[in-house]
């Protein structure tokens, strides 16, 4: 990833010792990981301090007297004051390390620009996985740790839409809905995202340990939380608007009417993102929410055409993503599978052996007929691309 100094997993050596972590400089993503591992930090402090020095990195050679000047508790500068040494920042950098975790703060280029946009965006995210752009163009799923049949109906029928058109699904690593949705892109084989209310290295809950994994592999899992820390209750309303933060549209499948759920759509609404809502039966205790959420302005979703309607930038990938689908008419099972292939982007014939198992002989034969039909091209490079 361009712009910043990565903390890679390649990098690590079984017999690395903190003092062999190395830091070319203090800079402002120094300075916010600093501050975000400080256990008296909150969001109020940080963006206390960016208001009152205006460039964070004089907190690290500002005097006790200065902070004296801030409306923080003897806590939090005693906390800034002890720790603020290099060997706590090579701790930290250490720990990521040692459980193969990465660190991005909001001064990288790859920052997610959908979160960068928010009101209150965590300075520091750390993950496992793969952040990319392409999962600027996301939709977050949530709902009840609980559903009803209803809801994982509905989870499952509406996250295979989206999941299809090769769209990220965002979503909380939850039991419930959140974990339905996360499978489906697993099945689909698509981009999921878990946010998580836990440090990045805790999976959380832990019978989703599967899940945790596999997400890794197609996606990433995310927190503005600290290595090392736990569940805490309070965590969880504050990682939500992370949730809705990453994405450009939030689609509730229920809710009842006093529900966490309900936390994530308010932080959508006040980050100026579209608000989605499954209609239910009105005898069911997990429609009340969503129910009243459509008739207070939310769109009310039966289909995948009722969220890409409001979201230029996911109706393009529909159309453009329909427009391949044409394609495949009217061609046998090996030939689609070809063009299913490519449908991800441009692929070297390796790669195309590789993905469908099948023989050199075959794919060679199979992408002449192809080419011959106008199915496929042949690019620069001589990868192939539909």
């Amino acid at each position: 990833m361009n712009g910043r100094k990565n903390y890679k997993e390649d990098s690590i050596r079984r017999d690395l010792k903190i003092e062999d972590i190395e830091l070319e400089e203090i800079g402002k993503r120094e300075i916010w990981l600093f501050l975000n591992n400080l256990k008296s930090m909150n969001n109020r402090y940080l963006q206390l301090f960016e208001d009152y020095f205006g460039d964070i990195r004089e907190i690290w050679e500002c005097k006790a007297s200065d902070l004296d000047k801030l409306l923080i508790s003897e806590k939090v500068k005693k906390d800034i004051l002890l720790n603020r040494n290099e060997d706590f920042l090579r701790e930290i950098i250490f720990n990521a390390k040692k459980n193969k975790i990465e660190i991005m703060t909001i001064e990288d280029r790859d920052y997610p620009i959908n979160l960068k946009n928010i009101e209150d965006p965590p300075r520091v995210l750390y993950y496992k996985g793969e952040i990319k752009r392409v999962d600027n163009q996301s939709i977050s799923i949530i709902g009840p740790r609980k559903p009803s049949a209803y809801g994982i109906y509905a989870v499952q029928k509406l996250a295979d839409e989206i999941a299809r058109y090769g769209i990220t699904i965002v979503s909380g690593m939850a039991s419930g809905i959140d974990t339905y949705a996360h499978m489906v892109a697993l099945r689909r084989k698509t981009r999921t995202i878990a946010v998580l209310g836990t440090g990045v290295d805790r999976i959380y809950p832990a019978h989703n340990k599967n899940v945790y994994w596999n997400i890794i592999k197609s996606g990433a899992v995310v927190s503005e939380f600290p290595i090392g820390t736990q569940g805490f209750p309070y965590n969880f309303p504050q990682r939500n608007r992370i949730i809705s933060g990453l994405s450009l549209g939030t689609l509730v499948i229920e809710a009842e009417k006093r529900s966490g759920t309900l936390i994530t759509c308010n932080h959508a609404l006040e980050q100026g993102k579209e608000v989605f809502a499954v209609p239910g039966n009105i005898n069911s205790k997990f429609s009340h929410g969503t129910n009243k959420m459509i008739k207070e302005g939310a769109k009310l979703v039966e289909g995948i055409e009722d969220i890409v309607e409001e979201i230029a930038e996911l109706k393009k990938i529909k159309e453009e993503e329909d427009i391949k689908d044409d394609k495949i008419k009217g061609l046998g099972n090996d030939e689609n599978e070809i063009i299913m292939a490519l449908k991800t982007g441009p692929k070297t014939i390796d790669e195309i052996i590789d993905l469908t198992n099948m023989g050199v002989v075959k794919i060679n034969g199979l992408i002449t007929v192809l080419e011959l039909k106008g199915k496929l091209k042949r690019l620069s490079d001589n990868r192939l691309s539909i």
